[in-house]
């Protein structure tokens, strides 16, 4: 992976932290989102400021959600709240790599807890197992 794609990753990462907090609210704890994104940035070489300034973007969501503030860091469309199944399987993909250029087993294993933990919140099993048949399907059924 080159650095500028390790970047894309960092930030849709980013997003997907962000727009968890914004569901979950304060009881969120992003530190496994963190350090997964610094994990990215030492895996490819990132510069530690590209780093800082993604982290600083949880930070801040953190702030204005404590301070229920209306302010975001982020526009709301731009967060990920409905991945579609090959946004998932790209993003799990590229944390599987990233984890396989880590030394060290703990950064390894929040890499990977991160990639299982998208795998499952954004249903790739579902997208997967589903035909496009099927989700026409489950599209009549639900709508009003």
């Amino acid at each position: 992976m080159k650095v500028e794609r390790a970047q894309e990753l960092q930030e849709r990462m980013t997003l997907e932290a962000v727009a968890m907090l914004e569901l979950l609210g304060e009881v969120m704890d992003t530190t496994t989102w963190e350090q997964t994104i610094s994990c990215i940035g030492k895996a490819w070489g990132i510069p530690d400021e590209d780093t800082e300034k993604r982290l600083d973007a949880i930070h801040t969501t953190h702030r204005f959600i404590e301070s229920k503030s209306n302010e975001r860091v982020y526009p709301e469309d731009a967060l990920p709240m409905n991945a579609s199944g090959m946004e998932t399987l790209e993003n799990v993909w590229d944390l599987f790599e990233t984890a396989i250029q880590l030394d060290d087993i703990n950064e390894r294993t929040t890499v990977f807890n991160i990639a299982s933990e998208l795998a499952e919140c954004q249903s790739l099993t579902e997208w997967i197992e589903k035909t496009p048949a099927e989700k026409e399907l489950d599209e009549l059924v639900t709508a009003p």
